[in-house]
């Protein structure tokens, strides 16, 4: 039997006891989020990263015409609405240029009681619209997947979806998540 072929597996064990006891101090290496987030892998993660504060950075494709208080980023796949909250209005230089967002996600939940509230208001003619069509923003019902034409077949829409993810997921209601930005800045 050679020296080599007991002296590996003695060495591999006591590399594991001295790395195991370590001396009270354990050095893990642990995987850090991205410095920056593209838009597609906060859509991805929505759910994980609500409550944190973020850097993303996408195209932005429009901002909102009444106030410039949103703004939307597109990535290779996926559409995020950014609302300025404190910080007033986006300059809408950023419109078709590459900005980086450092901001919180948040997450509103759309269920039946809101639906409903909404739906009265539309009956009303009380609803604010937002966008140039009947239909809304395009770019809100893109980063929210909404395809309906009118407001009332977006909410039938709209409750179509939770009666899905009621049944799939036991949750009575929807996720629409965005950023709420703390700071913004065209990319160079």
């Amino acid at each position: 039997m050679k020296l080599t072929s007991i002296f590996y597996p003695i060495l591999a064990v006591f590399a594991l006891a001295v790395a195991s006891c370590g001396g009270g101090k354990a050095t893990y290496e642990v995987a850090d989020e991205p410095a920056v987030f593209t838009v597609d892998a906060v859509v991805a993660s929505a759910p994980e990263l609500v409550d944190s504060v973020i850097d993303i950075e996408g195209v932005c494709s429009h901002t909102c015409k009444h106030g410039a208080t949103k703004m939307f980023l597109i990535g290779d796949s996926a559409t995020l609405r950014v609302e300025a909250g404190e910080l007033g209005a986006f300059d809408t230089k950023v419109i078709n240029n590459l900005v980086n967002v450092k901001g919180k996600v948040c997450e509103d939940r759309i269920d039946e009681a809101y639906l409903s509230r909404l739906e009265e208001q539309i009956k009303a003619n009380a609803a604010q619209q937002h966008g140039e069509t009947e239909a809304g923003c395009s770019h809100d019902n893109a980063a929210n997947k909404v395809k309906a034409s009118t407001p009332m077949a977006q909410i039938e829409e709209m409750r179509s979806q939770i009666a899905d993810r009621t049944a799939k997921e036991g949750k009575p209601y929807l996720s629409r998540y965005y950023v709420l930005a703390q700071a913004y800045e065209i990319a160079e």
